[in-house]
């Protein structure tokens, strides 16, 4: 346990420093010499060469001998290891945001199951407004086009142009009469000629 702890902290020890995750992308394409590999960086060959070992002590490249050149390898096994090693966190921190979703989903269907809200339709047959306020807006739409509501039973169908989510019903209540005041009226009709200039 103590070796393989020791051999992943010089695999992400390496990988700190730019200039070797650079080198590694280099090597991953195609094997290559340390004099090709130094031709890439503003350094000397001796840099180079030093960020070579620390790869190699780490497991990340192999060096081979290939007449007067070194030639440097990638070395896919090491970075299993580093892969497997974070996979574990990665579906550690996927369940913990899937709980966080389910919390959040939960606090926002709550949290819209206490809302009223104050709607305004339009009439496809006569084109004139309903105004209204309701706890579930997608019910009391269906109920209006349903026929269920005697005050729109003749006016159907309608459709949902408008609408403000208020924190309690009364607050709802306060909206509608507001909305069927001349200023209500014309508060609508500026916001219902932007929504359509918008769309």
């Amino acid at each position: 346990m103590v070796e393989y702890t020791n051999e992943l902290n010089m695999v992400f020890g390496s990988l700190s420093d730019h200039t070797r995750r650079d080198i590694l992308t280099r090597i991953s394409k195609r094997s290559m010499s340390v004099g090709q590999i130094a031709e890439h960086y503003q350094l000397t060959f001796a840099a180079v060469a030093k960020h070579l070992q620390v790869l190699e002590r780490a497991g990340l490249v192999t060096k081979q001998r290939k007449g007067k050149e070194q030639i440097i390898t990638l070395a896919p096994k090491t970075f299993a290891k580093a892969y497997n090693y974070l996979e574990n966190y990665k579906q550690l921190w996927e369940d913990r945001l899937d709980r966080l979703n389910t919390f959040l989903t939960k606090e926002q269907q709550s949290l819209e199951s206490m809302m009223f809200y104050t709607y305004v339709l339009l009439s496809k047959k006569d084109g004139q407004h309903y105004i209204g306020h309701a706890e579930n807006l997608q019910k009391r739409l269906e109920e209006h086009n349903a026929g269920k509501n005697t005050s729109t039973k003749y006016r159907r169908p309608f459709e949902l142009v408008y609408y403000e989510a208020c924190k309690n019903k009364y607050a709802a209540i306060k909206r509608e009469k507001y909305f069927k005041t001349g200023f209500g009226r014309r508060y609508l009709k500026d916001r219902l000629i932007n929504k359509t200039i918008n769309n």
